[in-house]
Formats: C-alpha cells, structure tokens, sequence
C-alpha cells in the first residue's frame, strides 16, 4: 500500500512509494504548488489508471506581518 502527502507551505506533494514490504521510498512528484492540502487517487478519465486529485487553499498562510511596538 502506497501513500500520498501535502506539504502545503513548501507547495509540494510526495509519494511514499511501498517497494517491498515494509519498505518505503519518499519521491516528490509535485512542486510549486500553491498550498496543496489534499490528494486522493481515483481513475478520473475510465482508462485503468490511477490518477491524482489534489486541492489547494492557493493560499492557507497568513502573508501580512503584524508589528507590535517595543
């Protein structure tokens, strides 16, 4: 069994790819996304391939800084 993972703030997502039982191999399959926080595996197109959905927030962290005086 394989597993998919978000990094939302690096805008990237990651297969951890099962070669053996028990063993696993973390390959990125995905970078400069904006704000991946989910991804599910599903045949979208009926052709007997797994495929990736992914949603993002575009942006899920906050931009501005808040500036408190000394």
């Amino acid at each position: 069994m394989d597993a998919f993972l978000c990094e939302a703030q690096e805008g990237r997502i990651h297969w951890l790819r099962q070669v053996a039982p028990g063993d696993f191999r973390e390959l990125t399959i995905a970078e400069d996304m904006r704000a991946p926080v989910r991804v599910e595996t599903t045949d979208m197109d009926s052709d007997g391939d797994i495929d990736l959905l992914v949603s993002s927030m575009v942006r899920s962290f906050p931009t501005t800084t808040v500036l408190v005086p000394p």
